[in-house]
Order: C-alpha cells, then sequence, then structure tokens
C-alpha cells in the first residue's frame, strides 16, 4: 500500500517573525488568513507545509495520505477494537 506524506507543519515562537525570516532566506510566499494568526500555509514549495505558532514543547505535526484507511487502522491494531 502505497502511502506518502500528505502535509506537515513546523511549530515556530513567533509566527510573524517565522514568515519574515523564511519570506527572506527562501524566498517562501505565504497565505494570509485573519481568521488564523498563528497558522501560515506556505504557497511557492514543492511539498504543502504550513508552519504554527506552537508553545515550548511542541512538535511537528505529520499528515499522511492512505488509500484505504480502513485496511491501514487494521494494520495498526491487528483486528483489535479499543474502546
Amino acid at each position: 500500500m502505497a502511502v506518502e506524506l500528505g502535509y506537515f507543519t513546523l511549530p515556530v515562537a513567533n509566527i510573524a517573525r517565522a514568515k519574515e525570516f523564511y519570506a527572506a532566506v527562501f524566498d517562501w510566499d505565504f497565505d494570509e488568513d485573519p481568521t488564523n494568526p498563528s497558522y501560515a500555509h506556505v504557497n511557492n514549495t514543492a511539498l504543502p507545509f504550513g508552519l504554527h505558532e506552537a508553545g515550548a514543547g511542541d512538535v511537528r505535526h505529520l499528515y499522511f495520505r492512505v488509500a484505504d484507511t480502513a485496511e491501514v487502522l487494521e494494520r495498526i491494531t491487528g483486528g483489535r477494537r479499543h474502546p
């Protein structure tokens, strides 16, 4: 079964400063969403991802695409149901 990374986010301490830095260094362009000022989607990269403002200890978020969610859950749980 093919599994691929569909999207990911990177935690940053300050979204405004991170956008300024990455725009200057890598020429990244960001979506502006006034309803979610703590998140920025990166528009002009080969991989779909974004930055999220996070507190200490926050981690990257990885989202995977799979063809059959039920099959993946079966493989993870071995058919066992959890409450």
